[in-house]
């Protein structure tokens, strides 16, 4: 699944995601393996499925829009891999444990991001200082490199994966918390009702 941050009524279509998603899409044909696109667009917004159709096609991937059926957390829940170019949830995945990549190319160069995406991507792990390339993230866009990468992520072990996340310390750019027990403990003190099951 690719985390899409694409969201309807922009003037263009980030630059960065098209390149990535059209990438993925050959690789996922290439190694038959589906691939899913996971927006914030709402399922009835058919600007989102016609913006990504116009670089990707009607056919060989997935569109997973937000909507009552299926969240995004269900989505990522899924999927046996993850990949996400500038996204919160593609580092809740990674706490998660979930085989993750994680290709912000762009982010050393904020003129072009902000040309290209409107906004300024932040390099891998910030604001640790990790190098602009590892085995499962990249900041600088070379499609040897990516594929590379996904090629790791897709054959990793589960036990070579759970030492790669401790080598770089994910717990410390982000930490999974089975129940989320410190957040509800804290709505517990502030009164505010909460489900558990929302929130695990």
């Amino acid at each position: 699944v690719f985390i899409s941050q694409f969201k309807t009524g922009r003037i263009s279509f980030p630059k960065n995601e098209i390149i990535l998603l059209r990438l993925l899409k050959n690789y996922c044909l290439e190694k038959k393996l589906k691939l899913y696109v996971c927006t914030k667009v709402l399922r009835s917004e058919r600007e989102g499925i016609e913006s990504f159709s116009k670089f990707l096609g009607k056919e060989g991937w997935h569109y997973s829009p937000t909507d009552h059926s299926e969240s995004s957390y269900e989505r990522i829940a899924k999927s046996e891999f993850v990949v996400f170019a500038d996204s919160t949830l593609g580092y809740e995945a990674l706490s998660r444990r979930k085989k993750t990549a994680s290709l912000s190319f762009g982010s050393r160069d904020p003129e072009w991001c902000q040309k290209n995406t409107g906004h300024q991507i932040i390099p891998f792990g910030y604001p640790l200082n990790f190098p602009d390339v590892g085995p499962f993230w990249s900041n600088i866009y070379k499609k040897e490199t990516i594929v590379n990468i996904l090629n790791y992520i897709t054959q990793v072990s589960d036990k070579d994966w759970e030492e790669v996340l401790k080598k770089y310390q994910i717990d410390k750019i982000i930490k999974f918390e089975e129940g989320n027990k410190k957040l509800l403990n804290l709505f517990s003190e502030l009164k505010i009702p909460s489900k558990k099951n929302v929130y695990n």
